[in-house]
């Protein structure tokens, strides 16, 4: 084996390994509550619950609480919650990482909003893929932020 082939022989074990979970990932479904506001009972413990203000003053400091309702056992947990936002000029906001020694998907921070959007929470589940719930904050029109 020359050089160039061992190269190209190494490139390819490296998109195989690298490459192809990450893609794999990408094009992971994304699980909506049929009825955002009348969860089912199966629903209920992967629909991520969103506590923030509907309108807000200040929209540089937005205090959001997020909680997932599911059991945290060492084969099915919440792995991780990211918070979006569409209209931000970087839309993923934050990702926070969770194990079983969690006990519980929780967490409170505030974040940025670039005025009226709809803010979005992913939460990763060990089986279950991907489920979103999303909530709606408009940036009050006497404020000294809004356009």
């Amino acid at each position: 084996m020359n050089r160039r082939e061992a190269i190209i022989t190494i490139a390819g074990v490296v998109s195989t390994l690298v490459l192809a979970p990450l893609a794999r990932a990408a094009e992971e479904e994304i699980h909506r509550p049929l009825i955002p506001d009348e969860l089912s009972e199966e629903e209920k413990p992967f629909v991520p619950q969103i506590d923030m203000p509907q309108v807000t003053d200040d929209p540089a400091t937005v205090p959001i609480e997020i909680s997932v309702d599911h059991v945290m056992k060492p084969d099915d947990y919440v792995q991780w919650v990211e918070i979006w936002d569409d209209k931000g000029k970087f839309p993923r906001k934050a990702r926070f990482h969770f194990t079983p020694a969690n006990g519980r998907a929780y967490l409170r921070t505030n974040i940025k909003v670039p005025g009226t959007t709809v803010i979005k929470v992913r939460a990763k589940f060990s089986r279950d893929g991907i489920w979103e719930a999303e909530k709606d904050i408009k940036v009050a029109s006497g404020s000294k932020y809004s356009c």
